[in-house]
């Protein structure tokens, strides 16, 4: 994740480091979190705070890189991006995971980077 700190004062950075944390723990395989993202390509996973704003979800996505020589093996990595909720006003979030949604947001974003 990467936060452009012209507008992210020190405070908010702490916020989305702890963010991340716990989406580490979480994602660790405890709750399957990892699967379900490399059989979706990329979920929808929660809604953000207000202290977040503008940003008011997260989409988890499968990511082909992974962490190698670990002493407990490689480990796969996944992306966080946080989102708006007008990336994915227009997209019908009933399928798994809303899955769909995700997908169409994040391709929206690569198009326009």
């Amino acid at each position: 994740m990467e936060l452009d700190l012209s507008v992210n004062t020190a405070p908010q950075i702490d916020k989305w480091a702890q963010l991340l944390i716990n989406l580490g723990d979480l994602v660790a395989d405890k709750y399957q979190i990892a699967t379900e993202v490399k059989k979706y390509g990329a979920i929808l996973f929660c809604s953000l705070t207000d202290d977040y704003q503008p940003m008011t979800d997260v989409i988890l996505s499968d990511d082909p890189r992974q962490i190698e020589d670990l002493p407990f093996g490689p480990i796969a990595l996944i992306c966080v991006t946080p989102i708006t909720d007008i990336e994915i006003e227009h997209h019908d979030p009933s399928d798994e995971w809303a899955s769909n949604a995700a997908r169409h947001a994040l391709a929206a974003r690569w198009l326009h980077n």
